[in-house]
């Protein structure tokens, strides 16, 4: 089910799946060559992660999650472990092992205790807001080096996601800018209503501070600085495949636009 699901993503920020056999009784799935680490995996080397570093992998996390949410997959299980870096600081997400559509109710826990959403817990249909939450404590371990909620028994662990609020980071990390206590908070309200309503909101209020920290954002705003290039393409086809030319020229569009590219289109008389 996993692999079937990340099949249908084509998502620069989604590791890919490239096949699926079944042979000898065993389901193979063949998916990307990746080189780097989980964010778990970087914990090792040092406690957290600069500010710079956890904001660009939240922006990195949030594009695939924004892509995958407008299929109306909700990934279920965002932690430190499935978000992986890549040697070329490329996000890559992990494990859509318990994946499900928007409005499933679960009849049993499936994720990662830690990260569970209020809703999980309460076995209640889940959408793109449960993705949200997750993220947000996700943040709050990467830049603090510490969970929000440690507790070592899972019903007291379920308790705290249930009723006590994520700490303020800055309590533990005191030069960190204070919006960014305003986001996790806004992320991770108990009550999805509350919550940044969509993965857009939330990077529209890291926008501010991606662009004081430096780092680019593949379809957000210009805020780079960078000066804007033009390169000019030509197709040169036959009438009777002008119909399957407009499908593949629609589907690059939106791969485009995903990167903030503008497409602009001119249709010419027949050249013979």
């Amino acid at each position: 089910n996993e692999a079937t699901t990340i099949a249908h993503l084509n998502h620069e920020n989604i590791v890919k799946v490239y096949d699926i056999e079944q042979v000898y009784r065993t389901v193979f799935i063949i998916m990307e060559l990746l080189e780097g680490a989980s964010v778990q995996d970087l914990f090792r080397v040092a406690p957290r992660l600069s500010l710079e570093q956890v904001v660009d992998i939240v922006l990195q996390t949030c594009g695939a999650l924004a892509y995958a949410h407008s299929f109306g997959i909700v990934h279920g299980d965002i932690k430190p472990g499935n978000i992986f870096l890549q040697n070329t600081n490329r996000v890559k997400i992990l494990d859509f092992g318990v994946a499900s559509t928007t409005g499933t109710k679960s009849e049993r826990l499936m994720g990662t205790p830690k990260y569970f959403s209020p809703e999980q817990i309460r076995m209640r249909p889940v959408d793109h807001r449960s993705d949200i939450y997750s993220l947000g404590l996700a943040a709050y371990r990467m830049l603090t080096g510490q969970e929000a909620f440690s507790e070592q028994d899972i019903a007291a662990l379920c308790q705290t996601h249930l009723y006590e609020d994520v700490p303020n980071p800055c309590s533990l990390v005191p030069d960190l800018p204070s919006e960014i206590h305003l986001i996790i908070s806004k992320a991770t309200q108990k009550n999805p209503d509350e919550r940044y309503q969509s993965i857009e909101e939330l990077v529209h209020d890291l926008y501010p501070l991606a662009r004081r920290l430096g780092i680019a954002v593949s379809g957000g705003p210009s805020h780079t600085g960078r000066g804007r290039s033009m390169m000019g393409l030509f197709l040169f086809y036959r009438d009777d495949h002008s119909q399957m030319i407009k499908e593949l020229v629609s589907d690059f569009t939106r791969e485009l636009q995903k990167l903030g590219v503008e497409l602009r289109e001119s249709d010419f008389r027949s050249i013979g």
